[in-house]
């Protein structure tokens, strides 16, 4: 796709500037292998260290790169301002989360609670329904209010959500299972416009659109690293819980009923040990979005100024 684009786009008469493949590079390199690391975060190894200190050199030379070349890949100068470093912050965190959410919610109705692929997409649905309508009423609520208070109360709304399914039992049925994923998508979608504007007001018209496209960003990376680091963290921690050694061999002298019996209980305790730690899970994405609050403090928007700090 960008090499179609790189094609068939040509430059534009009135704006000559010339794309930082270098810069696009280091980045790409930093967020590959930061990925790397936090997907090893079950090992804490030399591999996992060497792969932090490659990310922390590259983003430093794109850090340098960007300061000293008059065409920018993300001009810096953008982060001078409180409120565009807040949102991105914000959204990484908030990135986060949802990934959490969105991988655990069919994952666990699949497994543990053995349903179907249908009944675990219909049980994420009833989430990512709720974000459209969250997102009208948070854009409604940034006309009229400071931009921290939708963006506070969207993320106390998706915290609660999620403290909600840390209770879920195998047999959760309805309204509280609709109820609290569409808590939690409300939530999420109160986010959308609060933190795009904050990030997009806050800097030149001339960035607006760097702006956007970087915060939105932010969020896939959050999504990203959230991703890697609960896939590893998650199977080592399920391994702990339920390790493969006890798994019930047949005994000399056991009939084949005792023996049948002691699967049994076995695979009981491992579903089990799947609820508790999809719980965990959404416990880790409740405190995820409590910290989230803490940059979102600084997206401060001064009404009688019309901009952002």
């Amino acid at each position: 796709m960008l090499l179609v684009v790189a094609l068939l786009l040509k430059p534009s008469p009135r704006h000559r500037a010339r794309v930082d493949y270098l810069g696009g590079a280091l980045i790409a390199v930093a967020l590959v292998s930061s990925t790397l690391a936090l997907a090893r975060v079950d090992t804490l190894d030399l591999v996992m260290i060497g792969y932090l200190a490659l990310s922390a050199v590259s983003l430093t030379l794109f850090v340098v790169r960007q300061r000293s070349i008059s065409y920018p890949l993300l001009p810096i100068a953008m982060f001078r301002y409180w409120a565009f470093r807040a949102a991105n912050a914000t959204h990484l965190l908030v990135g986060g989360a949802l990934i959490i959410g969105m991988v655990t919610i069919p994952l666990m109705a699949n497994t543990s609670m053995a349903l179907t692929p249908l009944e675990g997409g219909l049980r994420l649905m009833r989430l990512t329904v709720a974000i459209p309508v969250g997102a009208i009423v948070g854009e409604i609520a940034c006309q009229r209010l400071d931009y921290r208070v939708p963006t506070v109360v969207g993320l106390a709304l998706s915290a609660f959500g999620f403290w909600l399914m840390t209770g879920w039992e195998i047999d959760i049925g309805e309204p509280a299972l609709t109820a609290h994923l569409a808590i939690t998508g409300l939530g999420f979608g109160m986010l959308v416009a609060p933190i795009i504007l904050a990030a997009t007001d806050s800097v030149g018209e001339e960035n607006q659109g760097t702006a956007a496209s970087m915060v939105t960003a932010t969020r896939m990376i959050g999504m990203t690293l959230g991703l890697a680091t609960l896939t590893a963290w998650g199977s080592e921690r399920f391994q702990r819980l339920a390790p493969p050694s006890e798994w019930p061999f047949q005994l000399t002298g056991e009939t084949a009923l005792q023996f049948e019996q002691r699967i049994s209980e076995y695979e009981s305790r491992v579903v089990e040990t799947g609820m508790q730690l999809f719980g965990e899970f959404f416990l880790i994405a409740m405190a995820v979005c409590m910290v989230a609050v803490l940059p979102a403090a600084f997206m401060a928007w001064h009404r009688h100024r019309g901009i952002i700090v």
